[in-house]
């Protein structure tokens, strides 16, 4: 026999052997145990921070601007007086003449003050504040506006998720790793995005942000402590795979909640045991 014909036989006997030795070799898994675990299924989001109440500053005659008492960022109390106007002059006489003898009265000189004062209409702060001496108003015209101090959260959900949605519901609000306690203050439709319902979401503690900040927005609805394994260990046909030293043998398993990475396990193996993942 020659030599290539042995070192053939020897290589295949070789393969041979190795091929019953794989086979042999018992599978390795990457296991996880069942563990006791919170489980919650909530809504995620990105919301935008506004303030809770934004009011017009509006023009009550046209005019031009006499005198501006207040600049933005000042604080304002309902009907303080921020700027003066003085009407047009053909105005001013024909609401005189319709005024008659009663032109010279107190009641008249209380009436035209306010025609010739604009005044914030709400408590807040002046947020905006355009307008100068001289300029020209006209009636109705936003001169300015004046948003509340309080914050507010808006956010867009599926639509899906309405029935679960209450308002008062807890939430929280997180931006830059701080994380702000809030509750649901309103639920509505969305007239930008199909599919979609606008919550708005508010709390003492969003004070601290600034109006036009991203923040992400979690709402928990349903919660539970129970026995649990990585969604992964869930097989396609109901069951896990539970892991010993003997080897590996598939355990069907009813489950309940199902939160991004855990599923709850109403009955299954036992607190501890080693369910697969995947082959190692």
């Amino acid at each position: 026999m020659g030599m290539r014909k042995v070192w053939t036989i020897a290589a295949a006997a070789a393969v041979c052997a190795a091929l019953v030795l794989t086979r042999q070799k018992p599978v390795q898994y990457r296991c996880a145990a069942v563990e006791v675990r919170e489980i919650a299924v909530c809504v995620e989001a990105v919301g935008t921070v506004n303030f809770a109440q934004t009011r017009a500053l509006n023009v009550p005659a046209a005019g031009t601007v006499a005198r501006v008492f207040l600049q933005e960022g000042d604080a304002v109390q309902e009907g303080q007086a921020v700027a003066e106007l003085t009407p047009l002059t053909e105005d001013w006489e024909k609401l005189r003449n319709l005024a008659g003898e009663k032109a010279e009265s107190a009641e008249f000189n209380e009436q035209m003050l306010k025609v010739c004062t604009l005044r914030a209409p709400a408590d807040g702060v002046l947020y905006s504040l355009p307008i100068y001496p001289g300029a020209a108003v006209t009636p109705g015209m936003a001169a300015g506006a004046v948003v509340s101090q309080e914050k507010c959260v808006k956010a867009l959900v599926p639509e899906s998720a309405m029935e679960q949605l209450k308002v008062g519901q807890a939430a929280s609000v997180t931006r830059a790793g701080k994380e702000y306690a809030v509750s649901i203050s309103k639920i509505a439709p969305s007239d930008a995005q199909a599919g979609q319902i606008e919550i708005t979401l508010t709390g003492d503690a969003l004070r601290r942000l600034s109006a036009g900040m991203r923040a992400d927005v979690r709402i928990v609805l349903e919660q539970c402590t129970a026995p649990s394994v990585p969604l992964e260990a869930l097989r396609a046909d109901g069951a896990v795979l539970c892991v010993t030293e003997s080897g590996a043998v598939a355990v069907p398993v009813e489950t309940g909640l199902c939160s991004e990475r855990y599923v709850q396990l109403v009955e299954g193996p036992p607190v501890g045991t080693q369910v697969a993942l995947g082959e190692a």
